[in-house]
């Protein structure tokens, strides 16, 4: 122990705390080791961290003469005692869970669950700084779970009372936002008991400083907006000038700090739904913000974006009144689907004529002053016929990938980037084949999927034909989202990978898009030859009684699986619903197999 002017210093296994006097707390020795000791809080409460060897605990004591309590010692007890109620009733995610609470050594004690977070208050200078250095979205994501915990603690019939900033702990590992520290939350109705309540000035409102006044979920509102400023902006000077986000989420907050309580937000929940539209505008650090997420996540589709793919080039139109390039797509009438819009706008602008056309996913654009929800299609067109003549779009270029010179350089590189995503470009960049020379030699070179063919490089095709005794044939249909063909029936089939041989690679092939088991010695190769797509195609034959109930779809490869006659497989490729006939030269040898 050592005295310095109006404290003194005690330690519990090496680490110093400061108390107004000497406490005894050997106590603790029955949960392990102390490693860390949080003395700094107004509460009248000290908080320990144990550690036994296998388990770390958050200890929490009332009853010792903390440095910086405004309560006595007795007051601190009394209310640490109505803990365990209010952490039973406001259990969830974001709250600091409670394992027991014992009567002991003069006071109080709470026994929690450790978390690896440090805490945002001030009182903690580094460990704020440390958190203000977060990037906004970090910072909005702990703001959302803030707010859901206390419309959790508005449900459950409670106000908060004394939350400030030092009630936020963050693990800086695994980004979980804890909420602690909630020994004033009381059930409503609730009076303001005291005049001046207990709590940080710069989160408190009016009434929590009027003795009578009503403390209710719109006096939480006020709390949340001052949180709000204090992770966004100036929690002193609520100033435009200080705010990190758009203007729309300031006059959110503005209006939730308000003092007159009619003009708040007037519960949590309205809170968070005005917050979360105000999130759709752009900070003054952004100009434009691109979103994408999953197909049918976003709501009044305003505008359609369609990739179209002509062979292994994709498809841009230029503009009459521009010298950049661009995708098909445009706004969706009053009286149409995204799909009919995509395919109104695919014709109209680049001259497709016979094509396939598919939603891929959803995407927003947002500025300071608006927002607009669309959908991004893929096409695959077949014929290209002219541009029409009323056409806006002075002609059509086909690229490799995106245009140097493009319309929308904020936009169109996202779509794109969530394009390739969905059509599986992650997988193909990892992806290698052996190169072959005109007569199938091994040239000892590799060639990586994505990549564009060079003159005289060949690489290995292999197609599964698997027809049961009966004479059918499994047939599967390609996945939407397939280059080449999308949602037309075909075969298993694929691209021998690096040190593959011919037949190995077909029954993996089979064996991922099928999910089917094949035997090497039910294979027969019966057809070879090369193609115009500088590959070797191997044919084989494999005769297998399949039970389509053991086939297993491969998710992004096929969607559909069924048993088809060789003539019932002619005729869909009459329909178009086959690919088509020339791709599968072999196919007539198998009338008579």
């Amino acid at each position: 122990m050592t005295e310095v002017n109006d404290f003194i210093l005690q330690w519990a296994d090496g680490v110093p705390y400061k108390l107004k006097k000497p406490y005894d707390f050997s106590f603790l020795n029955k949960y392990g080791k102390v490693f860390k000791v949080y003395d700094n809080q107004d509460s009248g409460n000290i908080c320990f961290g144990v550690d036994d060897g296998k388990t770390k605990r958050f200890v929490k004591f009332a009853g010792a003469p903390t440095v910086r309590s405004n309560i006595t010692s007795d007051e601190a007890i009394e209310r640490m005692k109505t803990t365990e109620a209010i952490y039973r009733d406001l259990a969830h995610t974001n709250l600091t869970k409670l394992i027991n609470t014992e009567v002991i050594a003069g006071g109080f004690m709470c026994v929690f669950e450790w978390v690896n977070s440090e805490c945002m208050g001030r009182m903690y200078p580094e460990s704020r700084e440390k958190f203000m250095q977060m990037p906004i979205e970090t910072r909005l994501q702990v703001y959302d779970e803030i707010l859901a915990f206390h419309a959790h603690v508005a449900r459950q019939g409670y106000v908060a009372i004394d939350f400030y900033d030092g009630c936020i702990m963050y693990d800086f590992d695994t980004g979980k936002t804890t909420i602690c520290d909630i020994e004033f939350y009381s059930k409503m109705p609730y009076k303001n008991p005291m005049g001046r309540m207990w709590g940080s000035s710069r989160f408190m409102s009016p009434e929590e400083f009027q003795l009578g006044a009503d403390i209710d979920e719109i006096t939480n509102v006020y709390n949340m907006g001052a949180t709000a400023f204090a992770l966004f902006g100036d929690e002193r000077d609520r100033c435009m000038e200080k705010w990190m986000l758009s203007s729309q989420a300031f006059d959110v907050a503005t209006r939730a700090v308000s003092d007159d309580q009619s003009q708040r937000q007037q519960s949590i929940e309205q809170l968070i739904e005005e917050w979360k539209e105000a999130q759709n505008y752009t900070r003054p650090d952004e100009q434009w913000r691109v979103y994408t997420t999953d197909l049918g996540e976003l709501k009044e589709y305003r505008y359609t974006v369609i990739f179209a793919r002509s062979g292994a080039n994709w498809i841009y139109p230029r503009h009459k009144d521009r010298d950049t390039y661009e995708t098909a797509g445009g706004r969706i009438e009053a009286d149409e689907t995204p799909l009919e819009c995509a395919k109104r706008e695919l014709q109209e602008e680049t001259g497709a004529i016979k094509f396939f056309i598919h939603p891929a996913f959803d995407y927003a654009v947002h500025t300071d002053k608006s927002y607009a929800n669309g959908q991004v299609f893929y096409a695959d067109v077949e014929t290209l016929g002219e541009l029409p003549i009323n056409s806006e779009m002075k002609e059509v270029r086909e690229f490799r990938s995106i245009p140097e010179k493009m319309t929308y350089p904020h936009i169109l590189p996202v779509l794109y980037d969530r394009l390739d995503k969905w059509l599986g470009k992650e997988k193909a960049e990892t992806e290698y084949w052996d190169i072959l020379d005109k007569n199938r030699n091994p040239t000892g070179r590799l060639h990586r999927r994505i990549d564009k063919m060079q003159p005289g490089d060949y690489h290995l095709v292999v197609r599964a034909w698997i027809m049961n005794s009966k004479g059918e044939f499994l047939i599967t249909r390609r996945a939407f989202n397939k280059i080449g063909y999308p949602g037309l029936w075909e075969i298993p089939s694929g691209s021998a990978t690096a040190g593959e041989e011919s037949l190995g690679a077909t029954i993996r092939e089979a064996g991922e898009e099928c999910g089917l088991v094949l035997l090497p010695e039910t294979a027969e190769l019966f057809s070879t030859y090369q193609q115009f797509d500088n590959a070797f195609h191997d044919n084989w034959l494999f005769r297998h009684d399949f039970d389509l109930s053991d086939v297993v779809l491969q998710e992004g490869e096929t969607i559909d699986a069924r048993a088809a006659s060789w003539s019932e497989i002619s005729a869909m490729m009459e329909r178009g619903e086959f690919v088509k006939r020339e791709v599968f030269p072999e196919f007539n040898l198998l009338e008579v197999m």
